[in-house]
């Protein structure tokens, strides 16, 4: 899985699954007639030929001939993020993505996947600039109150408490992603984050070798060979770190490890060119401004 719910919220927005319309029960209802399933299977068929673009172009067209069509809002948003998510979606890309998604709970706001939709966009930019993890958190209290549990939903919420540092809270919303679901890897991967930062680091290599078993994502990589690292052994921590980059060409700190490692075998040529790759893909990371300018001075600009 080489991006964290590209594919779910793609599904879910093709599924267009609905439950209960109450306020708004005419317009929510209005879009999932027979006449509307016609169209939509049109543009679902261009994106399952791999013509996703021309998928984009019909879903704006419908858009432009009704403003209300909160379905085809919601597919704009999935085949948008699906795009984006081919190069790894900018700060900029995802905020379009998540104000898509505001636009359709708008005109619907009884509309289940739009709010587990939201809650997966917003758990990808709690990593960006625009962060807004208490908006999540809100948006994820509010699923859990008015819908059944969904494991995907409890592991997006574990991820952005991890993030908030709040790790008992996390490891809570992740026990329960587990309970609903025991393939959900991702859970399994932040619990191991949460063990890391309470430095629990056997706790940590099972729950990542756990989550690794399940689905081949780029982080439990990255964050394996962390551990690796941080054990001594070196050759395997490599071995993850170039693997979490095979698999997700953007982890950025796959390549600052990798750095590191190549300062302690005193090749600073080798680790200055990871550092450089690392700020190719994130140029505002602090850590390795600070790295390029202690050991590659004359790679600097």
């Amino acid at each position: 899985m080489q991006k964290t719910y590209a594919t779910v919220l793609l599904l879910f927005a093709i599924a267009v699954a609905f439950s209960g319309c109450s306020g708004q029960e005419d317009i929510c209802h209005r879009y999932l007639d027979e006449k509307h399933s016609r169209i939509n299977a049109e543009h679902e068929q261009l994106y399952k030929e791999g013509n996703v673009s021309e998928a984009v172009s019909f879903v704006k067209e419908e858009i432009k001939r009704d403003s209300n069509n909160y379905v085809a809002v919601s597919y704009l948003a999935a085949y948008q993020y699906f795009l984006c998510q081919q190069a790894g979606c900018s700060d900029e890309e995802l905020k379009d993505v998540y104000e898509l998604i505001n636009q359709a709970l708008a005109l619907c706001n009884d509309y289940r996947l739009g709010y587990f939709n939201i809650i997966q966009v917003l758990s990808d930019m709690s990593a960006t600039k625009y962060k807004n993890d208490p908006k999540l958190l809100e948006y994820l209290e509010m699923y859990n109150s008015r819908y059944p549990k969904n494991s995907k939903v409890m592991s997006a919420g574990g991820a952005a408490l991890y993030r908030l540092g709040r790790i008992e809270e996390a490891h809570q919303h992740l026990n329960e992603a587990i309970s609903l679901d025991l393939n959900e890897a991702v859970a399994y991967i932040f619990k191991a984050k949460c063990y890391m930062e309470q430095n629990e680091l056997e706790n940590a290599m099972k729950y990542i070798n756990l989550g690794l078993s399940i689905d081949s994502i780029s982080l439990g990589f990255h964050d394996r060979g962390h551990l690796h690292y941080a054990a001594g052994d070196i050759d395997a921590a490599v071995r993850d770190f170039q693997t979490a980059i095979a698999i997700d060409s953007d982890r950025y700190e796959s390549y600052v490890g990798l750095g590191q490692i190549e300062l302690e075998r005193n090749n600073d040529t080798a680790a200055c060119r990871y550092f450089e790759m690392a700020l190719k893909i994130n140029p505002d990371d602090k850590r390795t401004h600070l790295m390029m300018r202690i050991y590659c001075r004359k790679h600097s600009s």
